[in-house]
């Protein structure tokens, strides 16, 4: 028997296997933040249906009913990381595929993005999204692009 994954950032196949919970992720900083040398306060992470190009641009968050981005706070996790100390849940029942995870300032610009990543496929596509508190990894700005 042949077992087949979904792709690294990529829509599953509409019949399935699906990523299921619990989901990870470790974002890269986009060229804006690192032109600016950090974050922006206040943060929100939200999820994405399509990734953005190497340097944060182009990605498509998700439009849903019920799906709201949510205000996080960003605490050291060693020299090279950030994470998110809580534990994060979205419920979208009957949303699009979902392939990644952004952070955005308050004008709805991306800072930071990284794929959906986890170790259990389902034959459903999920209808929530939970990262246990410290799961979602930031890499730290490293300076001037």
């Amino acid at each position: 028997m042949t077992r087949i994954t979904p792709g690294y950032g990529q829509p599953p196949l509409p019949h399935g296997p699906f990523k299921t919970n619990p989901f990870n992720a470790e974002l890269a900083p986009t060229a804006a933040a690192k032109r600016a040398g950090g974050f922006s306060n206040p943060l929100y992470v939200g999820l994405l249906v399509s990734l953005p190009d190497p340097d944060g641009v182009g990605s498509v968050e998700l439009d849903h009913p019920g799906y709201v981005r949510q205000l996080v706070e960003l605490t050291s996790r060693g020299s090279g990381h950030l994470t998110i100390p809580r534990h994060v849940h979205f419920e979208v029942q009957g949303c699009p595929p979902v392939v990644g995870v952004a952070l955005f300032d308050s004008d709805a610009v991306a800072e930071a993005y990284g794929v959906l990543r986890n170790h259990r496929i389902a034959a459903r596509r999920p209808d929530t999204f939970d990262f246990a508190s410290h799961q979602i990894l930031v890499r730290r700005p490293t300076g001037p692009v």
